[in-house]
């Protein structure tokens, strides 16, 4: 009795599995693929295009969350807003229709350890000085939500004639389909990288989108 109450019996096989789990789940953050999106200008709807992109992914059956990377605000918002969500202050995490949302950049190494397959950055408006272009090209994947209005396209411009930006996604949002012909043809060489958002009134409804699963 006195060996068990200073812990002489240990349950070797609980504590390896458990091991285990968190050797899997370190395993894991480091092999998941991180997404990085931002609007040319603002309010183009990069924050909807992650949140739906978040979602695509879960369908797929992966593990994917948010994370705020702009000064918007929008996950505080969102956790004021809404009923039935689940906030942890601490870590900056807030969970609203089966998404988690982080805000906390401060807490981003501890984000990223979270056990998650891909972790979908928003960056807010590569216009805005506060655009981070370091942290932008470093994901893997790289995603522009581009528009056609006389008001976006100097925006737009400007993103397809940098040349730190070769290797990137344009996802051109609030565009007819009589227009993505003409989108397609302005792009020339980037055509090939080049999608379109699909209408979402609800950014948290899944709206099924096909050029997600060809990015």
């Amino acid at each position: 009795l006195e060996q068990c109450l200073n812990g002489y019996y240990i349950d070797t096989e609980a504590e390896e599995l458990l091991e285990e789990e968190k050797s899997e789940i370190a395993d894991r953050a480091l092999n998941a693929r991180k997404i990085g999106i931002a609007g040319v200008c603002r309010r183009m709807g990069s924050t909807t295009e992650a949140i739906q992109i978040v979602k695509y992914l879960q369908l797929r059956g992966y593990k994917a969350c948010y994370i705020e990377v702009n000064e918007t605000g929008f996950v505080v918002e969102q956790g004021k807003n809404f009923v039935d969500v689940d906030e942890d202050e601490y870590i900056g995490r807030v969970s609203y229709e089966n998404v988690d949302m982080f805000y906390k950049q401060e807490h981003l190494q501890e984000i990223l350890h979270e056990d998650y397959d891909y972790f979908v950055f928003d960056y807010g408006a590569y216009s805005e000085k506060g655009f981070n272009k370091t942290s932008f090209l470093e994901k893997d994947i790289r995603i522009f939500v581009a528009g056609s209005k006389a008001s976006e396209m100097k925006y737009t411009q400007a993103v397809m004639r940098n040349e730190y930006y070769m290797d990137v996604y344009y996802l051109f949002n609030f565009i007819s389909d009589k227009e993505k012909a003409d989108i397609l043809e302005f792009m020339e060489e980037k055509a090939d990288h080049t999608y379109f958002g699909i209408y979402t009134p609800d950014q948290f409804e899944y709206v099924h989108n096909l050029d997600f699963e060809k990015m």
